[in-house]
């Protein structure tokens, strides 16, 4: 019945103009939703541009923000970022912006022998947090002396003392650099302390001298140290 009413179905015959009108019509229809579908696209990539503009805005801004202002680096919370080697793969960590936790001190310096000795105090003002809680030994980073003539001891030109000989049950690949840990008053706080020894005549010729630290090392057993970055000062003399 159904082939039937096909057979009788396709013997009508349709006008030319009718059959003109149509395919007319069906091309502007198929012309009409491709506009659409482009518009859609347009609006989507205009909404993604302005909120990647935003984004890159607002980055942009706080990055301005601290350089105009270095005072609010040193205001955001420590944090720990990936070492990632040129291949992509991540090869390590380090805790970045440690500036208000960590806090640096220096003593009355003695003049009396060879050498200049400076004694300096690390403190760690979170010692209960991470990533300071799990730490059994610390040692300096990079830093150095600034004299006020301009001449400038770096980090290899002095000698670091710890305070006392204590043992470790591990390796410390730097233990040329230890400080050594006291004991602290307070629940929250742990301290670290070493002498640092530099030349006397960069002491004597300098009426001014400031101790510019920008990182120091953590270490616990089975672990990699944790290089921790900040930016920390102390004037000497």
């Amino acid at each position: 019945m159904e082939n039937d009413l096909k057979k009788e179905i396709d013997k009508i015959e349709i006008p030319n103009e009718l059959r003109r009108r149509t395919e007319l019509g069906i091309q502007k229809a198929k012309q009409e939703l491709s506009e659409q579908k482009h518009r859609r696209g347009l609006q989507i990539k205009r909404l993604c541009t302005g909120v990647g503009g935003v984004i890159a805005a607002s980055v942009l801004a706080f990055t301005l923000i601290i350089a105009v202002e270095p005072g609010m680096a040193s205001s955001v919370k420590g944090f720990f970022k990936d070492i990632v080697n040129w291949k992509g793969a991540v090869t390590g960590v380090e805790y970045l912006q440690a500036t208000n936790e960590i806090k640096l001190e220096s003593g009355q310096p003695n003049t009396g022998g060879e050498k200049v000795v400076v004694p300096i105090t690390l403190t760690l003002l979170e010692g209960n947090h991470m990533p300071y809680r799990d730490i059994k030994a610390f040692t300096l980073g990079e830093f150095m002396f600034v004299g006020s003539s301009g001449e400038t001891l770096n980090g290899q030109e002095v000698i670091v003392q710890a305070i006392t000989d204590k043992e470790y049950d591990f390796e410390i690949p730097d233990s040329d650099k230890l400080l050594s840990e006291e004991v602290s008053d307070t629940n929250n706080t742990r301290k670290f302390q070493a002498n640092l020894l530099i030349q006397k005549d960069f002491f004597e010729k300098n009426n001014h001298i400031t101790l510019k630290m920008n990182s120091v090392y953590g270490h616990k057993k089975g672990d990699y140290p944790l290089k921790m970055n900040g930016e920390w000062e102390a004037q000497i003399k």
